[in-house]
């Protein structure tokens, strides 16, 4: 699958899909929009990890980035009453789950959405994608 500014080592996915990378399985469900107390409008995915290694896996939030459809990578914002991904280690055979969110509002600029990790994956400069199409 390709996205916009794919690199050689990327590992892309529709969202929803699950990605397996070095016995770790992270899931990035399809982003939704909303709009926050405060009126900005934002985008928020669900992210699932299931660590299926024999070593602790590190996690956090910044980790996370959402490509909008003119290229630009945004980090990641507050997202009101969401139980944030936030950080942390995650022990062997454990899962975490938690929301990432974004500003963005795919109803004023639509096209390709794609979320991107490039943090706890084995250390590596290789990054996970998960694509959305508005």
């Amino acid at each position: 699958m390709d996205f916009q500014g794919k690199a050689d080592g990327d590992t892309a996915a529709n969202a929803g899909d699950a990605i397996t990378k070095d016995e770790v399985s992270t899931t990035s469900s399809p982003l939704t929009a909303e709009s926050t107390t405060f009126g900005s409008q934002i985008m928020c995915t669900t992210i699932t990890i299931n660590n299926d290694s024999d070593k602790p896996v590190n996690f956090n939030s910044i980790d996370w980035k959402m490509q909008d459809p003119n290229g630009a990578a945004r980090m990641t914002t507050y997202g009101g009453d969401r139980a944030e991904l936030s950080f942390g280690d995650l022990a062997p055979g454990g899962q975490v789950s938690g929301d990432v969110c974004f500003e963005g509002d795919p109803a004023a600029q639509p096209g390709q959405y794609v979320v991107l990790n490039d943090g706890f994956i084995s250390f590596s400069s290789n990054r996970l994608a998960w694509v959305n199409n508005f």
